[in-house]
């Protein structure tokens, strides 16, 4: 079952030919249509090549109930298929689920059997599919004895769309194989120290594989090992990295669409995934109330040049735009890194790491990982975890250090917190004093006592910021003479100079550690 109408197409584009004009030449229907296809398929080319499929604004999914059945809604939104065309979809439409159960029963089509005596579950996938229609027919000159249909012909070409319900899903082999190589290139980190990888033998295997991968839906992908590499090899294996993946694996990802990489013909784009129960009714098969599921996870996405750029210089500039900005996309320097990297990020930390230039890796310590002593304990300020402070009340946080903390640089603390009081008390002026301690393997923790403050970092509490979220800058802690720490304790006290009502309360949200890592240890 369709969502709408489909449309009679044209003839394939070719894309390697334009028109050459010389004075005399004739230009016809031959000419125009060279020159179109010329132009449009390297529109397509560039979206599909450069760019990539996917759902690029809108097209959300949604099941609703009107009284007669659940249908399936698809809002206005954007997206580029796997030939490159640009689909875009004006309206809402709509499809039955009743109506399209019943039509793939009678035509055999349902990916699994129904149980005519109880429940069964299947499966409908929903996708968009890019169509020509031939519209607005006008008159043209005919010969005698042709009857009037035969004068009128189309002159316009609409670029319109089809969605369809399927009981299989569209093949998505480079989706998939780009998703994995994303887990890859998760898994490579930089890191100074014995073991490191010199060559990109390991890498070029990992990424290799990718031709041979199952992308058949459920299939769970096989999850290579760490990588860490060497910080004097690391981009030249990286880039070898990459170059087998464009001159090798991703040609052999789409064998239909040739050397040019026009994707498969007639292929249509995944919006998402629909699983119901389906019960025996009246008239036929029926779906079960409230039973259809949408899983939207293999919906291939789009995001702007511009979003990726900012995640970009967030991660490799934090600071840069705005002080109080984050990275929205970390790097980490150990073997364990979580968050997935860019390859141009993995090549600029390998590039600091090899010069010794290093980089700055920020660690959040939260409430949770807290040690509160004194008069501070855990708490919850306006619905987020804190730690509640008196008057010299203390806490201690342990972190795992990074590898390669150089010594070159400080490491750097600030510090997010606020404070409530009653409207009309008086100003008190909070201060925190920090100490901070590493620890090298195999070190005797018993002999940790409450350290001497390292610095002192002013809170004041201005009375505009009641109930507000606080952030002091910068400052410096000493590194310490502990050769290759790799635990922490950063230990905070909160300072007033006059005990506090009992009505006023001061609340650490997180604090921060920037730390310099990947030059000289």
């Amino acid at each position: 079952m369709d969502f709408n109408d489909r449309c009679a197409c044209t003839s394939p584009i070719e894309l390697h030919k334009r028109v050459l004009y010389s004075h005399g030449l004739v230009l016809g229907v031959g000419e125009l249509k060279t020159e179109q296809n010329f132009m449009l398929g390297h529109h397509y080319g560039h979206n599909r090549r450069l760019h990539g499929y996917g759902t690029g604004a809108g097209l959300k999914l949604e099941i609703r109930d009107p009284g007669d059945g659940p249908e399936c809604v698809v809002y206005p939104g954007w997206g580029v298929d796997v030939q490159g065309h640009d689909i875009c979809v004006h309206d809402a439409q709509c499809a039955k689920l009743n109506q399209w159960l019943l039509q793939q029963q009678q035509a055999g089509d349902l990916s699994s059997p129904l149980d005519t005596s109880g429940t069964s579950s299947i499966e409908a996938y929903v996708v968009l599919c890019y169509h020509e229609c031939e519209t607005d027919k006008v008159p043209v000159p005919v010969g005698p004895c042709l009857s009037l249909d035969k004068a009128m012909v189309p002159s316009r070409i609409e670029e319109s769309f089809e969605l369809q319900l399927l009981a299989d899903p569209p093949a998505q082999v480079e989706e998939e194989a780009i998703r994995r190589l994303g887990d890859i290139l998760s898994r490579v980190s930089v890191a100074t120290g014995a073991g490191g990888l010199t060559t990109a033998d390991a890498l070029v295997a990992e990424i290799r594989a990718l031709v041979n991968v199952d992308t058949s839906p459920g299939s769970i992908p096989s999850i290579p090992a760490d990588l860490v590499l060497d910080p004097a090899y690391a981009d030249e294996i990286v880039r070898a990295g990459l170059r087998v993946f464009v001159t090798e694996v991703r040609p052999a990802l789409v064998p239909d669409g040739g050397p040019c990489l026009n994707g498969p013909p007639d292929a249509c784009l995944l919006l998402g995934k629909l699983t119901f129960d389906v019960a025996p009714g009246p008239s036929g098969p029926e779906v079960v109330t409230n039973s259809v599921v949408i899983d939207e996870r293999r919906r291939p996405l789009l995001l702007t040049t511009r979003l990726l750029e900012e995640a970009l210089l967030a991660d490799m500039l934090p600071g840069f735009l705005d002080s109080t900005n984050e990275p929205l996309i970390s790097v980490s320097s150990g073997t364990n890194a979580a968050a997935v990297a860019t390859p141009m990020m993995l090549m600029a930390h390998a590039r600091a790491a090899s010069t010794g230039g290093g980089t700055t890796t920020l660690i959040s310590l939260l409430p949770s990982a807290a040690s509160p002593a004194g008069s501070a304990a855990a708490a919850v300020f306006e619905g987020v975890p804190s730690i509640r402070f008196r008057r010299n009340g203390s806490v201690v946080f342990p972190f795992s250090v990074p590898p390669g903390l150089s010594t070159a640089a400080p490491l750097t603390l600030r510090l997010h917190w606020a404070f409530s009081r009653p409207d009309g008390s008086d100003q008190i002026d909070v201060s925190w004093d920090a100490s901070l301690r590493l620890e090298s393997s195999n070190a005797d923790l018993s002999t940790f006592t409450n350290p001497e403050p390292q610095a002192s970092i002013p809170g004041p509490a201005p009375a505009a910021a009641n109930n507000r979220l606080l952030t002091t800058g910068f400052f410096d802690l000493p590194r310490g003479a502990a050769a290759n720490p790799v635990l922490g304790f950063l230990n905070l006290t909160a300072r007033t100079t006059v005990a506090l009502p009992q009505t006023y309360e001061i609340h650490l949200i997180f604090a921060e550690l920037s730390l310099a890592t990947g030059g000289a240890v």
